[in-house]
């Protein structure tokens, strides 16, 4: 009798007329799926913290570039550069750079800070200067900006120091949500910018401490 030709529903002959076929069992599908919840489970906490190292590092370097610029300039153009600082809250936060334009000027004149893009008038020969949270990576990094109570420091052109010493500036920012790490951005009186880690719990790997 003449064999039937096979249709597309037919297994396919396999050795000892087994079908050449295979899938997998519901119990191999099972054991496949709670491998990958352990190691999700196992990798989550590792991704997190290396986001959270991230927002502040990032964060770290951004502001210190950016102060650092406002050193550069004051060298550059061979005049007094002030930086002027308000902070409000973890969105509500700004940093400002201004450039001497006149015998006579009074750093705190020509420089309105404010995490309003619109209302502040920091420039450099009016060219906008300003880091506010949108311009940061992480906009809820930075937690405090501490420093002199007359919110700004003057850089003398030629040393690239801090004018009259004034008390060092820090820019604290710190992980979120966890808050796990922490960093620091500090501005000596003698004009020195470096990034420091807090001890403890909060040290990031890699940086000293402050």
């Amino acid at each position: 009798m003449p064999s039937r030709a096979l249709t597309r529903r037919d297994p396919l002959p396999g050795k000892n007329g087994f079908s050449a076929t295979r899938g997998f069992t519901l119990i191999e599908l099972l054991v496949v799926v709670a491998v990958v919840a352990i190691i999700t489970t196992l990798a989550l906490p590792s991704y997190r913290a290396i986001v959270e190292k991230r927002q502040v590092t990032s964060g770290a370097q951004q502001l210190a570039a950016f102060v650092s610029s406002a050193q550069l300039e004051a060298v550059k153009r061979n005049q007094r550069v002030a930086v002027r600082y308000d902070f409000t809250d973890i969105g509500d936060w700004c940093v400002g750079i201004v450039n001497e334009e006149s015998d006579g000027w009074d750093a705190t004149e020509g420089c309105t800070c404010s995490s309003d893009p619109e209302t502040n008038t920091c420039a450099l020969d009016d060219t906008p200067r300003i880091m506010i949270p949108a311009n940061l990576n992480y906009d809820e990094a930075l937690e405090a900006i501490v420093g002199a109570d007359d919110s700004f420091y003057v850089i003398d052109p030629v040393r690239g120091m801090m004018e009259d010493f004034t008390d060092a500036v820090s820019f604290e920012l710190v992980s979120r949500p966890e808050q796990n790490y922490a960093l620091n951005v500090e501005v000596g009186p003698t004009g020195r910018i470096r990034i420091c880690s807090n001890a403890g719990d909060q040290k990031v790997p890699g940086f000293e401490e402050c």
